[in-house]
């Protein structure tokens, strides 16, 4: 019986050891995960929002934002922001986080959800941007201004 409960105890011990290596093992790829998606944030909305460039947003936008949100509607949407609170100024950053999930197929799925403040040439915005990672490429999923409108 001593036998047993030795074995069992060095059994669960393993457990617990291993558990938290695959636990470490993913939040430092969190970790590394959430400062990517930052950094391609910072790089992009500024990109996009300085001449609110259709172009650049259609270019980095995943297959399921464009079946959603067209080019035509894009360019409209951009034509109406650049009217109607012009050009970026300064830019402040993105905070937000990413979750990181398993698909029915056993694909690992990452998405982020950040929203980015920045000031334009009419006053200040917040840009709520979300991101899916495919293939070591993130691409928007999601993409919007929220601006304060003076009546």
């Amino acid at each position: 019986m001593k036998k047993i409960i030795t074995i069992s105890g060095m059994i669960f011990i393993c457990l617990i050891v291993a558990g938290g290596i695959v636990f470490t093992g993913l939040y430092y790829y969190a970790s590394r995960l959430d400062m990517d998606a930052k950094a391609y944030i910072d790089k992009i909305i500024p990109i996009i929002t300085t001449s609110w460039s259709s172009e650049e947003l259609i270019n980095h936008a995943s297959p399921e934002f464009l079946e959603e949100m067209p080019p035509e509607k894009i360019e409209l949407l951009f034509d109406i922001l650049s009217k109607h609170i012009g050009p970026l100024e300064e830019y402040k950053g993105a905070n937000g986080k990413i979750e990181i999930s398993i698909s029915s197929e056993g694909k690992l799925i990452t998405i982020g959800d950040y929203m980015a403040e920045a000031v334009f040439k009419n006053g200040p915005a917040k840009i709520r941007i979300q991101l899916i990672r495919r293939n070591d490429e993130w691409k928007i999923f999601g993409f919007l201004v929220k601006v304060k409108v003076k009546l």
